[in-house]
């Protein structure tokens, strides 16, 4: 029997070389309890991308916005508001 494409792993990632390209104000949020990208993953993209922040998120899992999202939003919406300018709540 097949195996199932969504059970598959993903091909390697490449975009890592691209990373310092970016000039966007960058948040990477990252589940503590990822097993599939872990927070270390997350610390090498925000590291790549110059004045990039890293969030880790105690107890979330591979979707935190799912497993954890009051904080997940707690972190992003601060910094969208910031990075389009707005300073209200």
């Amino acid at each position: 029997m097949a195996t199932p494409a969504a059970a598959r792993p993903l091909p390697l990632w490449t975009c890592g070389p691209r990373l310092p390209s970016i000039t966007a104000p960058t948040l990477v949020i990252a589940g503590a309890e990822d097993p599939a990208t872990p927070p270390w993953h997350g610390a090498a993209i925000a590291s790549a991308v110059s004045g990039a922040r890293l969030r880790v998120i105690r107890g979330g899992a591979h979707l935190a916005n799912v497993s954890a999202p009051a904080e997940f939003a707690s972190l992003l919406v601060p910094h969208l508001r910031a990075a389009a300018g707005v300073d209200r709540p």
